[in-house]
């Protein structure tokens, strides 16, 4: 009968019977968490709606992290470190990635300098008597 009980108060206090419940602000962060880290089977689609079985251990992974008091920096973090940052959605902004980050402005930029001036107004080099027939030309079609 005292192996049976102690047993029973192993199993009542062991780690696996812990209270796993979140707060409402821990559940949200859980949901916006799920919508940022990329399932890693599933090609651009968020863990918190992949229904791969991976999807399911990283969304346990980051119930678990959040429980035991991460941040959602230190979260991500974890996952970029296991994964690469191709596993976030939304890839921090460093030193490897800042011309990533910068490419579509620049390209817009030049892009616009390239167009301003394909469609910029030159100045035709005339010659004299170029110029002296167009005038005449002008002459004939205002009258």
């Amino acid at each position: 009968m005292r192996i049976i009980a102690f047993f029973a108060l192993v199993f009542a206090f062991s780690p696996s019977f812990a209270q796993t419940q979140m707060t409402p602000a821990q559940e949200q962060r859980y949901n916006q968490l799920g919508q940022e880290i990329r399932c890693v089977v599933c090609q651009s689609e968020p863990v918190a709606t992949s229904s791969a079985k991976i999807a399911q251990d990283m969304r346990d992974v980051i119930k678990a992290r959040i429980i035991a008091g991460d941040s959602d920096s230190q979260v991500r973090q974890y996952f970029a470190d296991h994964y690469g940052e191709y596993v976030l959605l939304r890839p921090q902004i460093n030193s490897a990635t800042w011309a990533l980050w910068l490419a579509p402005f620049l390209l817009l930029f030049l892009g616009g300098f390239v167009v301003s001036g394909y469609f910029r107004q030159k100045t035709p080099n005339i010659s004299g008597d170029d110029e002296a027939a167009l005038k005449a030309l002008d002459e004939i079609t205002l009258k």
